[in-house]
């Protein structure tokens, strides 16, 4: 899979932040390929059950890292170009192992809603795989769905200058965010360990809160009084 580009962002302290991300991002693409491509074979290859269940699992990622490099400036059909790099290679390293893989992927989809009260970002692939080794043969249909969602749940005013601000943060299937990266209007907001982030920020009319997740995935939300 080719590591996607990536395009500039703002200036100052962002757009520091926002490389730091970018890094991430391009660090665990490269050595997720460099793990398969060093690895001794008979470590990648086993059973059919286990090449299937590393296919998937491949797949899932694919959507994630896609899905991170659109929401951080990368080009819009990074999800589809990566997709099919993936489907490529894949096919191409099973056949060179003595599997025969037909791999396809439909309903290719992702979006952002940012800049509400309740803000998302998220991609949505289905797959279908079909492997066989001799007389073995797996089918499998799957669709993988990959989700950060970000809710300014209060605001509070802690006195004339300050006030505090909470957000909820959780990924597909409801479950909570407790690992990533949460700013105020600018400023870190600490976890509370239970998928909820509040920091002391100075009073405004409006918050502006921007999450990455541990998978480097993005949104933006926003607060107006």
């Amino acid at each position: 899979m080719k590591t996607p580009r990536l395009i500039k962002g703002k200036r100052g302290q962002f757009f520091i932040l926002v490389a730091v991300i970018y890094c991430v991002i391009l660090l665990t693409v490269a050595t997720y390929v460099v793990s398969v491509i060093s690895s001794p074979p008979r470590a990648r290859i086993g059973e059919p059950q286990y090449v299937a269940m590393n296919i998937k699992g491949q797949s899932i990622r694919v959507v994630e890292v896609s899905l991170a490099n659109v929401t951080n400036g990368g080009p819009a059909n990074s999800l589809v170009l990566n997709l099919e790099d993936w489907k490529n290679s894949t096919e191409s390293f099973c056949a060179q192992q003595g599997y025969s893989l037909a791999l396809a992927y439909a309903d290719v989809w992702n979006g952002t809603n940012w800049n509400k009260t309740l803000s998302w970002s998220k991609a949505r692939v289905s797959f279908s795989m079909l492997l066989q080794s001799g007389v073995s043969e797996i089918i499998d249909e799957y669709t993988v769905q990959t989700e950060l969602y970000v809710n300014i749940t209060r605001v509070e005013s802690l006195n004339a200058s300050y006030s505090r601000v909470t957000v909820k943060v959780w990924k597909e299937g409801g479950a909570p965010v407790v690992l990533g990266t949460v700013l105020v209007n600018g400023f870190n907001a600490s976890s509370n360990g239970d998928g909820t982030y509040s920091a002391v920020v100075p009073s405004s009319s409006e918050y502006i809160v921007s999450v990455w997740d541990s998978r480097s995935i993005f949104v933006r939300a926003k607060w107006t009084s």
